[in-house]
């Protein structure tokens, strides 16, 4: 294999790669009743993430 085609499947398996990790989003109508700060939403949506399965 060529030097070309050796970094046309790196970059495909990369993209492939990426992609893969994608979820769709849900409930994006919903409103939240309380007020929360910068940190809980950073907090939150870090554990979301790693408690994704």
């Amino acid at each position: 294999m060529n030097k070309k085609s050796v970094f046309a499947l790196v970059v495909t398996a990369a993209l492939l790669t990426g992609c893969a990790r994608t979820a769709p989003i849900h409930n994006v109508n919903q409103t939240l009743s309380q007020r929360y700060s910068d940190n809980q939403m950073k907090t939150a949506i870090i554990e979301a993430g790693i408690s994704r399965k």
